[in-house]
């Protein structure tokens, strides 16, 4: 969950890492550290265009879908 919170945050902000660390209210190198972290899970590529703009895509819906309330049964 934080890996996708600051993955999200990571790209709402540009790939800036001091904003992204105002986001959630986090140092930059615990940012840095779980950048590593997802670079590590999934590679590098995240960051950089074409693939941001699908993870970017992913993590908004993931977003809107954390925020919703549960569908009824």
């Amino acid at each position: 969950m934080q890996l996708c919170l600051t993955a999200w945050h990571y790209l709402e902000n540009g790939g800036r890492l001091t904003p992204t660390a105002h986001s959630p209210h986090v140092h930059r190198n615990t940012v840095r550290q779980r950048a590593d972290r997802i670079d590590a899970l999934i590679g590098a590529t995240w960051r950089l265009p074409p693939d941001n703009v699908d993870m970017h895509f992913t993590l908004r819906l993931w977003k809107l879908r954390s925020s919703m309330p549960p569908a009824p049964d």
